[in-house]
């Protein structure tokens, strides 16, 4: 079966999703493992690079890429697809300047963000107070728009000019702030897991990444229908 358009018939339930995600990473184990571990070799050997060559966190946005092309593959599955590694593969040549643009601006949102909070400290009174404010404001939008953003981005579905991709995703962004802000805070303990325990980055972002599409997919067709 190919990827499926329909709007969605139910609400979207974040439990519901998660659940979804831990069924669905079992239906579709090898095309998700597999293209997980290609994703996962990449992260740890840019990582070690960077250990050397600090500079090269400027190329950070790349990751982008690999990490959409298992997005891809996570909303065929959520749109009662098959995932292939071909998806994969083909995503990673769709539309790759978009994506390194917009993961650009999100990598420069959080790094001025995190200098701010570590700058509070020392400012500190008042000015501090709100240099910090401002900055936790500043990460927390990032990672809710950044949740509904990306299973738009790389949903064929959705294929169309980044302006309606963008207003969608804030749309959906405003409309279930708190459930993205969870999701959010789910997906960076799962990257901070996996930096710490090496054998859950060979499974875990497969399952957060199809908790977030199986939320953010029904909830952008509740809004606007998917094109056939």
């Amino acid at each position: 079966m190919t990827d499926g358009a329909e709007r969605a018939e139910v609400r979207p339930r974040l439990g519901a999703a998660i659940l979804g995600a831990l069924r669905l990473v079992i239906e579709h184990a090898f095309p998700l493992v597999a293209a997980n571990l290609v994703l996962a070799v990449l992260a740890a050997t840019y990582l070690f690079v960077l250990i050397g060559l600090p500079v090269l966190v400027l190329a950070l946005p790349l990751i982008a890429l690999p990490t959409a092309a298992l997005t891809r593959l996570a909303v065929s599955a959520v749109r009662s697809g098959v995932p292939t590694l071909g998806m994969a593969r083909d995503e990673l040549g769709r539309q790759p300047l978009r994506k390194l643009a917009i993961a650009a601006v999100q990598v420069l949102v959080i790094g001025i963000s995190l200098s701010n909070l570590g700058l509070a400290g020392q400012i500190g009174g008042v000015l501090g107070l709100l240099s910090a404010g401002v900055a936790a404001y500043a990460l927390v939008v990032t990672g809710v728009l950044a949740m509904a953003v990306w299973p738009i981005v790389c949903d064929p579905a959705r294929a169309g000019p980044v302006g309606d991709q963008l207003r969608l995703a804030l749309a959906v962004a405003v409309r279930r702030p708190l459930q993205l802000g969870l999701l959010a805070m789910i997906a960076g303990l799962a990257t901070v897991a996996s930096l710490q325990f090496p054998v859950l980055g060979l499974f875990l972002p497969s399952v957060v990444l199809l908790a977030i599409v199986g939320y953010v997919v029904p909830a952008a067709d509740e809004i606007v229908s998917p094109s056939p």
